[in-house]
């Protein structure tokens, strides 16, 4: 592992992995992805990558909650409720950083 991971955020225009049009898709954390915490995060290194990723704040706390299967609905309402935010943004948010856990390879959709 080096000493610099790419850090993960939910900014962007990445489109979105699990769309309100289409029907939820159960994810859950890849078996094969090495997991480190620490005080800065949650670091994650996977069999696609060589660079880990570091998933901070909330990113982290959705990795924890990907340790159940679950649906992207359902972690933006769990969020949402938790956090007192609207659903639909909490919702944009989750897509785009489960799209991005897809890509490289920390998730698998059911």
């Amino acid at each position: 592992m080096t000493d610099d991971p790419a850090p993960v955020t939910t900014e962007g225009d990445a489109s979105p992995a699990f769309s309100e049009n289409s029907e939820p898709r159960s994810v859950r954390r890849h078996p094969e992805v090495l997991v480190r915490r620490d005080l800065g995060g949650t670091l994650l290194l996977t069999p696609q990558r060589d660079e880990p990723l570091l998933l901070e704040g909330i990113g982290a706390l959705i990795w924890d909650l990907l340790n159940e299967p679950t649906t992207a609905q359902q972690l933006a309402c769990d969020l949402a409720e938790g956090f007192g935010r609207p659903e639909n943004d909490v919702a944009r948010d989750i897509n785009v950083l489960l799209e991005h856990l897809m890509i490289v390879g920390a998730l698998c959709v059911d």
